[in-house]
């Protein structure tokens, strides 16, 4: 219940950036993402509470230093969590201590709120990412996040990498040049989860989503020596809130 309750709160990138305060020298390397599942006749109502309550909570951490960003978005497609808080730092960042103090202040300043959010919960999971690579334009506007989240055996890691690298950081540039996607980042994991690498790619419409699957399966068909590192793999989407009041 303690581990539930700090996160009750504490969520790459990506989250990648949508409040950075922090010095632009420091560059993220490690996310904390937070995953919560929580009943979607409550999702307006979550969401409220979060940026009544959590969000200013963690524009401080931020503006103090203690977090380098943070980032929440809500469900669209995959998966039993429809709410992913995702918050950015270093090496150095302590990212348990930072939930224990949001959620101190938190309880002090609206403890109703905070039971409330409690209530609303049914589902909740950590895990703690390196950022390996991000490329994005900077800028750029986008709606819609694709985690493709993979297994690698962990003997493979070296060489899918690079066959990685290899096949796809081409396409993924175009794709960029062409304004058909945002960003994408690189992630390879450090703790939770049965998943140890991974790509989120960012996209400003739908439609795009669609364009940029079929110059990767025309890079990678399924006969491509990619495939054969891979386990498992799991995709979901994901994309910014909607406007207060849910308009």
């Amino acid at each position: 219940m303690r581990r539930l309750a700090i996160l009750a709160l504490a969520s790459t990138i990506l989250a990648l950036p949508v409040s950075t305060a922090a010095q632009e020298a420091d560059q993220p390397t490690r996310v904390y993402v937070s995953y919560y599942q929580v009943n979607y006749g409550d999702l307006l109502e979550w969401m409220d509470l979060y940026r009544q309550d959590w969000e200013p909570l963690l524009a401080e951490m931020v503006a103090d230093g203690r977090l380098l960003g943070y980032n929440a978005l809500i469900h669209n497609t995959g998966g039993i969590y429809n709410f992913r808080l995702a918050m950015q730092g270093t090496r150095d960042t302590n990212f348990d201590r930072v939930g224990e103090d949001v959620l101190a202040q938190w309880t002090t300043r609206n403890p109703a709120s905070f039971q409330r959010t409690l209530e609303m919960l049914r589902g909740h999971d950590d895990e703690l990412w390196n950022i390996d690579q991000a490329r994005l334009t900077q800028g750029a506007e986008w709606q819609f996040m694709y985690d493709n989240s993979i297994q690698v055996p962990f003997e493979h890691w070296p060489t899918f990498t690079d066959t990685w690298n290899d096949a796809l950081e081409d396409v993924l540039e175009q794709a960029r040049s062409d304004g058909i996607l945002s960003g994408w980042v690189v992630e390879t994991h450090n703790t939770g989860g049965r998943f140890n690498w991974k790509v989120l790619l960012l996209f400003p419409t739908w439609d795009d989503i669609s364009d940029l699957q079929g110059r990767l399966f025309e890079a990678v068909p399924l006969d491509h020596p990619l495939w054969s590192y891979l386990d498992a793999h799991k995709d979901e989407i994901w994309e910014q809130m909607p406007p207060a009041g849910g308009e």
